[in-house]
């Protein structure tokens, strides 16, 4: 999480700095008219929509929280999320309150995990066993949109509680900004039949990934899509509608979880309201295991984007890794090879930027910034051989 947190806000710094104040002048600009209109036609009724919150992008602020009570074996903590901006006190009373009641949830289940971890830590002082075991309980925040039509948060849960591994849960909630409503998949319009096709489609012509999923895949995702809705967690970003699919669901726990993002020009029935207003968007390589078509260019052809790991020969290290676009790619850290590297792919309107974080475990960190079009081009190194801290 922490390299997502720290390549999304170097990523925002960048990016949206440059878009926000367009977009919020604009959005006042076109209250102003409305306002003139309605006073000339005599139609003054007060809008739903505040002025001040029409086009500016809301402020969410996560705050660590801990359970009340003591974890003797089991070490745990999740959110709580508030919006900041004055002008969206609906939204902002919605998303507190899934929080908290999230959060009462969660201790609801701490609970049980507690006494199972320390009855699980007596029984093995009574046969002798002395090694304690942890147990682990967590929840994380991933913002995947905010602006002012709709804000989408994915809380990603990691638990561990013996056994070979932990496992990861994915809990999605989205809001339409204006409203604060807690956004249903039937919200969104008509769109089960349109969004399964899409994914049945998608995978069967991505060989990389058909081969990796289980073989009754297909029925799976004809019930995970029936009833007109979705049963899976769902987020909507910059670019479109994203299905995860949960470890197990259509993969073994070696391949993770599956993410599929339904572009919006591809779902017909799409509620427009919910579209964004600007050309934005962000791809994080690590939720997908599988290499990202974007069109990096302007020539309406897609490419694949990948970041791939160099390894030594005995595949016990990392010793560098290769950023391939389309058929160019460049050696990433050869010269400094890092312990681990992750790419943040960033598009803004005619221009596209990969965001490549490196770490090592005495946390010395950096940013490597590349501009993708024609050609692969460095722009900025940012951090190598300095400690950053955060």
């Amino acid at each position: 999480m922490k390299k997502r947190s720290f390549c999304l806000l170097m990523a925002m710094i960048m990016v949206l700095s440059l878009a926000g104040c367009s977009v919020v002048e604009s959005a006042k600009s076109n209250v102003a008219d409305k306002q003139i209109a309605d006073e000339a036609t005599g139609n003054s009724k007060a809008s739903e929509t505040d002025e001040e919150a029409v086009g500016e992008c809301p402020r969410i602020k996560f705050t660590t929280v801990y359970p009340e009570f003591d974890l003797q074996y089991l070490s745990a903590w999740t959110v709580k999320a508030e919006v900041e901006n004055e002008c969206y006190a609906k939204l902002n009373k919605s998303v507190k309150k899934v929080f908290e009641d999230d959060y009462k949830e969660f201790c609801a289940r701490l609970e049980e995990e507690s006494a199972e971890s320390e009855e699980y830590n007596k029984n093995l002082v009574d046969d002798g066993t002395y090694n304690q075991m942890y147990y682990t309980d967590y929840k994380q925040p991933v913002l995947r949109r905010s602006d002012d039509k709709v804000v989408s948060i994915n809380l990603v849960q990691y638990a561990y509680s013996g056994g070979a591994h932990g496992g990861e849960s994915d809990y999605t909630y989205n809001f339409d900004t204006q409203t604060g409503k807690l956004l249903d998949f039937t919200d969104l319009g008509d769109i089960s039949a349109e969004v399964k096709e899409y994914i049945l489609s998608y995978i069967d012509s991505n060989e990389d990934i058909k081969e990796s999923l289980f073989e009754e895949y297909k029925d799976t995702i004809e019930t995970d899509f029936s009833d007109n809705t979705c049963s899976l967690p769902f987020y909507l970003d910059g670019r479109g509608l994203t299905v995860i699919f949960p470890q197990y669901e259509i993969a073994p726990y070696a391949t993770g979880k599956v993410f599929i993002t339904v572009p919006y020009e591809e779902i017909k029935n799409f509620e427009q309201k919910y579209i964004p207003t600007e050309d934005f968007y962000i791809i994080d390589l690590e939720d997908y295991w599988y290499s990202q078509k974007v069109d990096v260019n302007g020539d309406g052809t897609e490419e694949e984007i990948s970041l791939q790991l160099q390894y030594d020969e005995n595949y016990e290290y990392v010793t560098g890794a290769t950023l391939d676009v389309g058929k160019s790619s460049v050696d990433v850290g050869t010269q400094s090879a890092h312990e681990s590297y992750s790419g943040l792919f960033v598009h803004k309107n005619d221009h596209n930027y990969m965001f490549i974080k490196t770490d090592d475990s005495n946390d010395w960190k950096g940013v490597m910034i590349y501009e993708l079009g024609d050609k692969i081009e460095l722009l900025q190194e940012i951090g190598e051989g300095l400690s950053i801290m955060y």
